[in-house]
């Protein structure tokens, strides 16, 4: 009789488990009681991630709103508004859009200021702004590559540092020459940066997408000037750009052959009005992923030269469907919100949603080769 009550026990404990399994958390609210079952995060606009081991980095918007590093196990979250140095001088972090985690350090940028973090006490260990490492104060974007951070600036160029010597810093001019002349701006603005084989790809405000071999030497590769905003992915199958055009009314994807510098328009396809693109990245089934604002989260698949759009408001909890920030990290998506937090999103969940979603197929009469 008492085995068989430890077997009943035992098959009772089972079936908690599994229940416990199936009906498992989904959607994690990052913020303070989304739904009444929030995570206590700040209702910031969200525009970085960056994943760290079991934690993430989450960047908020707003000058003095800070970062927060969220345990994904344990849901334990450390919020930094102020930072201390080491001369123990205290000053707010704010206006976080760039994250970037290395071996050592953590990377923030944000407000004109690129902070450097030891990754293992999250204590600022150096600080490069305007007139100190920095050679303007509009920071546009930030990425690691091969041990060295690149910071792209406005009306300048890019300055790079050194991520195992942080005294090394040199900053790239790039002044405009006759021939890129497209506005009247005398320098130009970066704002994204990416490695590939044959050097440094540029994207450049108002301009176009550029190979950078040196200072003295920019190859235009694709001609921008006539979009309202663009964003690139680099991925092992090629590279992808992603453009709206200024009126807004359409959608274009673009891919590039790494060998050739030739340009392919793969897709030119009108899905009504278009906003700004938030962030673009292949995943892994050869889907060009991408978060548009006031529309939603696209899923590109080009084997079946379909998109799926979701934009559930689960998914989308901002009343406009705005998205300021967005981020794969291999396990789950992460969406940042005007004012309402973050999601996270397990990579399963995400695909349910896009399964359910309307697959939209490319007209033929849409595709245009270019060889």
């Amino acid at each position: 009789m008492h085995r068989f009550t430890e077997l009943a026990a035992i098959l009772m404990l089972i079936t908690l488990l599994s229940c416990q399994a199936d009906t498992g958390e989904k959607i994690r609210y990052l913020n303070t009681g989304f739904m009444g079952h929030g995570v206590e995060l700040m209702n910031e606009a969200v525009y970085a991630f960056a994943r760290d081991g079991d934690s993430i980095w989450i960047g908020y918007g707003f000058l003095g709103a800070g970062v927060t590093k969220y345990n994904i196990k344990t849901r334990e979250s450390l919020h930094f508004g102020n930072f201390i140095q080491e001369n123990g001088v205290t000053y707010s972090v704010g206006g976080i859009t760039n994250i970037a985690v290395t071996k050592t350090h953590v990377w923030l940028a944000g407000g004109g200021v690129v902070h450097c973090l030891d990754r293992k006490t999250n204590k600022v260990i150096r600080r490069y702004y305007e007139g100190h490492g920095l050679p303007v104060s509009k920071i546009m974007c930030m990425t690691e590559i091969e041990g060295k951070i690149y910071v792209g600036l406005i009306r300048y160029g890019f300055t790079v540092i050194d991520d195992n010597n942080l005294e090394d810093i040199h900053s790239v001019e790039l002044r405009r020459t006759p021939d890129l002349m497209t506005n009247p701006d005398e320098f130009h603005t970066v704002e994204s940066i990416a490695k590939i084989k044959q050097g440094l790809l540029l994207s450049l405000s108002g301009d176009g997408i550029y190979l950078f071999q040196s200072a003295h030497k920019l190859k235009l590769l694709r001609n921008t000037s006539e979009f309202m905003s663009s964003t690139f992915s680099v991925t092992p199958k090629g590279i992808f750009l992603v453009l709206v055009p200024t009126e807004g009314d359409a959608f274009c994807i673009e891919e590039w052959n790494q060998t050739r510098f030739v340009w392919r328009r793969d897709l030119d396809f009108m899905l009504g009005k278009w906003q700004e693109v938030s962030m673009s990245f292949y995943d892994w089934k050869d889907r060009l992923w991408f978060a548009v604002s006031q529309l939603g989260i696209c899923c590109f698949d080009q084997n079946s030269k379909t998109v799926r759009i979701v934009s559930d408001d689960e998914i989308l909890v901002d009343r406009h469907k705005f998205v300021y920030g967005f981020y794969f990290d291999g396990e789950y998506f992460w969406i940042g919100t005007p004012h309402d937090g973050a999601q996270m999103i397990p990579k399963k969940v995400m695909m349910e949603y896009v399964a359910k979603a309307k697959p939209i197929p490319i007209p033929r009469e849409y595709w245009h080769e270019k060889e």
